[in-house]
């Protein structure tokens, strides 16, 4: 399944929160109702809103309603932002380097370790491209071995892969594309390190790359938004009520 982020949920969210839970709460607290007992000759109680309270319930909803740049400074809308990069700068790395895996960016970036995965794919399987049954890096040493593992597609394979790495085993001692020679592949070779490694760190990097570019755009956002970007988001948020 694919990911569903977005820049424009992500701050529709945000406004739904800010603008309307606090008059939802306010509007049903006991303290801005009062009782009239005698209605129609009978008693019972009549509840009306306060006037004094309903002002204050207004100003309070008011002062609660957040700015363009306000909701777009706020932690999820942020991390929005950074997903969606970085999502399209590994897309675009793994189709430079011919990868079917790149259908899979969206999910492949929520997922521990992806960095070292897809490093260990490049020397398995070129990052993809000759696998077996849907396994990308050897897990179970070979096809005609017994603990071969078949994945109905490359996403299963790759979830099992992140998984494997994040054992203690693998998380904790041998942690390096170097340490887990002789130990995930055996009997290993210097090749195997060096393109591990190689593509490796070209993922850090862009994982790197990517956060200063998120974070570039975000005060961008918050501290330049244009005339056209400040009456789209009023727009937005006035479809929200």
């Amino acid at each position: 399944m694919k990911s569903t982020f977005t820049l424009e949920a992500a701050i529709k969210k945000a406004a739904f929160t800010a603008i309307f839970l606090p008059a939802i709460f306010g509007l049903v607290m006991p303290e801005i109702a009062s009782a009239d007992s005698t209605v129609s000759g009978q008693t019972g109680l009549n509840f009306k809103i306060s006037p004094n309270k309903n002002a204050e319930l207004v100003a309070k909803t008011q002062q609660q309603q957040l700015t363009y740049a306000e909701l777009i400074s706020q932690e999820s809308v942020k991390d929005t932002i950074y997903k969606e990069i970085l999502a399209s700068n590994l897309e675009a790395y793994l189709i430079k380097n011919k990868s079917p895996l790149y259908v899979y960016s969206k999910e492949i970036i929520e997922l521990p370790q992806w960095q070292r995965g897809l490093a260990i794919s490049e020397v398995e399987s070129n990052m993809g491209v000759r696998c077996a049954d849907n396994n990308c890096s050897g897990i179970g040493v070979h096809p005609k071995h017994p603990s071969w593992r078949r994945y109905a597609t490359k996403l299963d394979w790759f979830k099992d892969m992140t998984a494997l790495l994040e054992k203690p085993i693998y998380k904790e001692r041998y942690k390096t594309c170097a340490t887990m020679k002789g130990v995930y592949v055996y009997p290993g070779s210097a090749r195997w390190v060096y393109g591990c490694e190689k593509v490796s760190n070209e993922l850090l990097t862009l994982t790197a790359d990517s956060q200063t570019q998120a974070t570039a755009k975000h005060l961008a956002m918050i501290n330049g938004s244009n005339t056209a970007n400040i009456a789209t988001a009023e727009l937005e948020l006035a479809n929200l009520k």
